[in-house]
């Protein structure tokens, strides 16, 4: 299998004459899957209704993984890692680490 990336796209072929021999990948910087816990989550929910009233928004839950969860894990405590919105258009909007990220003011 080979693969090729530009900055407008990426492919991936497996045909013989694209790539000689079989490829090889090294892993790094792996981060723990982030896992909300439950009870914490309800009360940050039930805090950001109390405050942002029909602002709060629920987001469906995104298989992320974050050096974040590194602490609370280690230490042994519950967490929550949430997200606060700043776009006009939350469906077409850029997300975190990309270049074109900035919330609208």
């Amino acid at each position: 299998m080979s693969i090729r990336c530009s900055p407008t796209s990426t492919t991936f072929s497996t045909s013989p004459e694209h790539c000689p021999k079989e490829p090889t990948f090294e892993y790094y910087d792996i981060y723990p899957l982030t896992d909300n816990d439950a009870d914490a989550t309800e009360a940050v929910h039930a805090a950001f209704d109390e405050h942002f009233g029909e602002d709060s928004l629920v987001i469906n839950p995104l298989p992320a993984s974050e050096d974040f969860s590194y602490i609370p894990d280690k230490l042994g405590v519950p967490y929550v890692y949430w997200g606060l919105g700043g776009f006009a258009d939350m469906d077409s909007s850029p997300t975190n680490h990309n270049l074109g990220f900035a919330p609208d003011l």
